[in-house]
């Protein structure tokens, strides 16, 4: 072969090499369907009222103070509640470091001003030269990991599940 077909073989592999490395590794999470009634089965049933439940307080219709201080003091003392609390705060944390990853993970910036002067007593110089040498330098450095396989996304929605089943947990 050639110098040329090798050049245009090896375009082409490296080509098809980087399109498919920029798409993730897995399949996608789907949300599993089931079977759901569109009305419920008593819906015509005159006997039936319907109203907004507030499930959160769902002990007050008893209108009981006992039941309303046994509550309260459940929800002060359950310390299973109170973990299941703190690992939202966590997963949250976890979440955040894992959409942090995807940005730039060093960053740094710097910058030089130096001046230097020849001497007015240094020998061969003249008046006419210009004896004050400037020089200025910025730099900026920038570095990250490229997500080529889709790591760090997964990662955020792998998160995103552990909040969402966090939360879960802790309405549980």
């Amino acid at each position: 072969m050639n110098h040329k077909k090798l050049t245009t073989l090896a375009s082409i592999i490296s080509a098809l090499l980087i399109n498919s490395g920029c798409s993730l590794v897995g399949p996608d999470y789907v949300e599993p369907s089931a079977a759901i009634e569109k009305d419920w089965v008593s819906a015509n049933n005159p006997k039936l009222k319907q109203r907004n439940a507030q499930l959160a307080t769902w002990w007050k219709v008893f209108n009981d103070p006992i039941l309303d201080k046994l509550i309260t003091e459940a929800r002060s003392q359950n310390l299973d509640l109170q973990t299941a609390g703190v690992r939202i705060f966590e997963a949250r944390a976890q979440l955040g470091i894992a959409v942090g990853s995807e940005y730039p993970q060093t960053q740094q910036a710097n910058g030089n001003v130096t001046q230097q002067q020849i001497s007015a007593f240094a020998p061969n110089t003249t008046s006419i030269i210009d004896r004050v040498f400037a020089s200025t330098g910025i730099g900026l450095s920038v570095g990250w990991e490229l997500d080529v396989w889709g790591q760090l996304r997964r990662g955020v929605e792998a998160s995103q599940a552990n909040l969402d089943a966090s939360i879960a947990n802790y309405d549980d």
